[in-house]
C-alpha cells in the first residue's frame, strides 16, 4: 500500500464501498492500522479541493478524489489489489487540492 494508490474500500458513512485514493505519507503506512483517503466519485464537479481521474488512473469513467472529504480508514478494510496508481506530476495536483481542502497555505509555513 502507498500514497497515490487507488483501491476499492468500505469507506463506511455515506460513502459505502467505493474506490478511494490513499493520501497517507507513505512511509508511515507501514506503522499505521488506518490510513487517510480521498473517497472517488464520479459526481464531477471541478472543483479546486478535487483531484480529477479516469482510465488512466484504473478507472472506468471520469471521477474525482474528493479531498474535501477525506476519511480514515482501517488497512484492514482496503482492498489488496490496487486499481491503479497516480503517477508523480499527479502526486503535485494531489497536494494542492488537500492544501487548498484544509486551507494550508504556504506562508503559513515555517522554513525548513
Amino acid at each position: 500500500m502507498q500514497r497515490g494508490e487507488i483501491r476499492y474500500a468500505d469507506a463506511g458513512g455515506g460513502f459505502g464501498r467505493r474506490p478511494v485514493l490513499i493520501v497517507t505519507a507513505g512511509e508511515i503506512i507501514p506503522v499505521l492500522n488506518a490510513v487517510t483517503c480521498a473517497p472517488i466519485t464520479t459526481s464531477v464537479r471541478g472543483i479546486p479541493t478535487r483531484i480529477a481521474l479516469g482510465p488512466d488512473e484504473g478507472l472506468r469513467e471520469p471521477s474525482e478524489g474528493v479531498c474535501d472529504s477525506l476519511v480514515t480508514l482501517q488497512k484492514s478494510n482496503i482492498d489488496t489489489s490496487r486499481i491503479g496508481v497516480l503517477d508523480e506530476a499527479r502526486i503535485g495536483e494531489l497536494d494542492r487540492a488537500i492544501a487548498r481542502a484544509l486551507d494550508i497555505r504556504r506562508t503559513n509555513l515555517p522554513l525548513a
